[in-house]
């Protein structure tokens, strides 16, 4: 899980944009070094990858993605089920880069494609469709919340959490894999659970919190007991303490009883 409070350094805004120029500029900037890595590289990469073919899914993605903008504000909208194919094949393809990145030494390039998961997702998200992959867009959200300790882009990105976590299909909602307290699902709740309450917004906070306590409340007890042993040890505002007081002690009540 993330920590509880991010770096200096601000989270990039543009990564909760999902326009089409934006999407393919992102896809094709993240994805460059990685490709031409593969091409100069003289070992067998992961899974048989080769460079033109990682190269043409790429372009294909992005083909897809502005034909399916384009139609939908022309009023053809592709429906969810088609969202969630491309967002599925976009994810594939993306991992792949990732591990063919991780394989040939590029950290900073396999960081860069991990961070694309987001608009990608937000794109699916918001254009109906469901969501299928998570491990590599948990560490991604993860990633871009360590980065940041400014309140309002932490409002930003807890939004964004909540939309990917309504956008979740319901196999992997369904939680069968209670065993693995690491399972993408779970973390994913309280990675929210934490930048919600980093962002000081009351609203936001229930937000997060509701959800928890619905899809986790096993979890509930522990995060909000920790959630207040935070309030006391980073000195957090007093609404913020607040909202999380109330939680607390409205679960634990609950939990007696």
């Amino acid at each position: 899980m993330l920590g509880r409070e991010g770096g200096a350094s601000s989270i990039m805004f543009d990564f909760v944009r999902t326009d089409t120029d934006f999407l393919a500029a992102a896809l094709s900037d993240a994805t460059l070094p990685v490709l031409a890595a593969c091409r100069e590289a003289r070992l067998p990469l992961v899974e048989g990858a080769k460079a033109d073919d990682l190269a043409d899914g790429i372009r294909q993605l992005i083909q897809v993605i502005t034909r399916a903008d384009a139609d939908s504000a022309h009023g053809e909208r592709l429906s969810g089920g088609d969202i969630s194919d491309i967002g599925e094949y976009g994810a594939g393809l993306l991992q792949l880069l990732m591990r063919c990145a991780g394989q040939l030494d590029l950290p900073d390039a396999r960081h860069a494609i991990g961070r694309t998961l987001v608009p990608l997702s937000l794109w699916v998200a918001r254009n109906g469709g469901t969501l299928s992959v998570l491990d590599p867009l948990v560490d991604a959200l993860a990633e871009l919340a360590n980065q940041c300790s400014d309140v309002l882009a932490l409002s930003r990105l807890a939004e964004v959490f909540g939309e990917l976590v309504d956008a979740v299909a319901p196999t992997l909602c369904a939680d069968l894999d209670q065993g693995n307290p690491g399972r993408p699902w779970r973390v994913l709740h309280l990675n929210y659970g934490i930048v919600a309450t980093r962002s000081h917004e009351p609203q936001l906070m229930a937000a997060a919190f509701d959800r928890l306590i619905h899809y986790f409340p096993d979890d509930a007890a522990g995060f909000f007991a920790e959630g207040m042993r935070q309030m006391d040890a980073l000195d957090y505002p007093v609404h913020v303490r607040a909202v999380m007081e109330q939680y607390h002690k409205r679960f634990s009540e609950q939990r007696v009883h």
